[in-house]
């Protein structure tokens, strides 16, 4: 089994989000999803958050108005995701693998897009607009 992250790097009206065009896994292949990965030994959920996104994107959030905040934990037969999201630029996202970055308005989502982002996406704005406390969804796919 093993753990991962997704993100969703949002601007400040959190009306846009960073998404990734995945290439692996295999299932994920040509469909967009937040950007995140596998966590490394020894790294918390959150570290593995702001290491993947630097990786894939160049990006970190504002760190002085807000730090990546936990949105969900979706419990899977092969692993756990901890979903974050945060406030930042995400217009200023570069490609730095060959996962492209794009930004797309939350309201006009790309039809190829990883099924639970349709959700996750608004669960996240609801985060970051304060109106639910982190942690409080665990999600069990069996």
């Amino acid at each position: 089994m093993t753990d991962k992250v997704v993100g969703y790097l949002f601007d400040r009206s959190l009306n846009l989000v960073m998404l990734i065009l995945k290439q692996r896994p295999e299932w994920m292949r040509g469909l967009y999803n937040g950007v995140g990965g596998k966590i490394e030994p020894g790294e918390s959920p959150l570290q593995a958050m702001e290491r993947e996104c630097l990786e894939e994107s160049g990006l970190v959030p504002y760190w002085d108005t807000t730090e990546w905040e936990a949105v969900a934990r979706l419990d899977t037969p092969n692993g756990r995701i901890f979903v974050f999201a945060a406030v930042g630029t995400p217009t200023d996202g570069v490609t730095k693998t060959d996962e492209a970055i794009i930004v797309v308005n939350t309201a006009a989502l790309p039809a190829n897009i990883v099924p639970n982002v349709r959700w996750l996406i608004p669960l996240a704005q609801q985060t970051l607009r304060g109106e639910r406390a982190p942690d409080s969804l665990v999600a069990t796919y069996v």
